[in-house]
């Protein structure tokens, strides 16, 4: 497995397995090809971490977008239809979707986007979310 990744100099060079894939962000999606993690994904099921380096985009397929940390997170391809899902690691001790929503500080659309704060330290864009486009069903609460 191998992803192409320029290096900043012009350069481009092979991104394999092991130790410079781990650095470069390669990671293997629910469909067993490589993918970087949080940039691009495959047109299979992926799983996605979101972090604050980058918009988190899926591909088609039912993509699991991984929540965790602080910061303000942004995931522009989340897809009810497509059976995508939000897996929410906060470190907030959540046992359930009860639980997250006592968390909650804000939760808002502004045009096509869902809004959402967290205990104060997380915030979270769901790019072209709109009313209705996701669900309890969506969640998956790991802590």
């Amino acid at each position: 497995m191998s992803n192409d990744r320029d290096d900043g100099r012009g350069d481009s060079h092979e991104v394999t397995e092991g130790p410079e894939a781990a650095e470069h962000g390669v990671g293997v999606g629910g469909t067993g090809t490589a993918q970087p993690w949080g940039e691009r994904a495959t047109d299979g099921d992926d799983v996605i971490p979101v972090s604050t380096a980058s918009v988190a985009r899926g591909g088609f397929g039912a993509d699991r977008f991984v929540i965790g940390g602080h910061g303000d997170l942004v995931v522009a391809d989340f897809h009810h239809t497509e059976h995508d899902s939000l897996v929410l690691d906060t470190g907030l001790g959540l046992r359930d979707v009860d639980d997250l929503m006592s968390h909650i500080d804000s939760l808002q659309w502004q045009g096509d986007d869902l809004h959402v704060s967290l205990g104060g330290h997380l915030s979270l864009t769901l790019v072209g979310v709109r009313a209705g486009g996701l669900s309890a069903d969506d969640l998956h609460i790991l802590s």
